[in-house]
Parts: structure tokens; C-alpha cells; sequence
């Protein structure tokens, strides 16, 4: 199934670095552990995703996490679990949720 939007970028401002997950198969790129990791990073009201369209156009939110992700993160917290070939585990993220997400938020360049 063809998807409006290929990756979704996550900052973590905490402990400055950034993940990248190919939406089509929830592969974070780059991943070279061979162990899963669960992460549970507060990121408050500060949480950052960027999103990139297959047609090169990218779209920023900044705010609370939003419901579409996994775990009890009462908005504050990107709780994620990561096998030890990098897939995402049960990150169920449609492009309608996302289209919903961007309504108020900037285009980013």
C-alpha cells in the first residue's frame, strides 16, 4: 500500500539525538544494535516529529505526544519498544492520523 508520508523523524531534546522510522515498515534507519531496547523518554510538552512526503515535502509538529502512539504516555512521555532488528513495535501510525496531527502546524523547510 502506497503511503503519503515515508518517514517520521523524533528528536529527543533530552539526551540530543534523533531517530528516523521508515513509516511503510516502522525500521528505524541506521539500526545497528542486534538487541531490542525499550526507550521511555519524558519529553513533556516539548515533543518534535517531522515527517517527509515520498514527494520530497516536510511538515513539523511540536507539542504533546500524540494519542496515535503507543503505551500509557499521558502526552509527556515517547515510550517505544524496538526489536533487535530495529522494527517498531506496535506503532500503528495511518497517514489520516498524521494529516489530523499537522492541521495547525507549520510546513517545515
Amino acid at each position: 500500500m502506497e503511503r503519503k508520508y515515508k518517514k517520521m523523524h523524533i528528536l529527543f531534546y533530552e539526551c540530543a539525538c534523533c531517530m528516523t522510522v521508515d513509516l511503510a515498515t516502522n525500521q528505524v534507519e541506521n539500526w545497528m544494535f542486534d538487541t531490542s531496547v525499550h526507550t521511555n523518554c519524558k519529553v513533556r510538552d516539548e515533543c518534535v516529529l517531522k515527517f517527509e512526503t515520498e514527494d520530497g515535502e516536510r511538515y513539523q509538529y511540536m507539542g504533546y505526544v500524540p494519542d496515535f502512539f503507543p503505551g500509557k504516555h499521558f502526552g509527556d512521555y515517547i515510550e517505544l519498544s524496538i526489536s533487535s532488528k530495529g522494527i517498531v513495535q506496535a506503532l500503528n501510525i495511518t497517514d489520516k492520523d498524521i494529516d489530523e496531527l499537522l492541521k495547525q502546524q507549520e510546513t517545515w523547510k
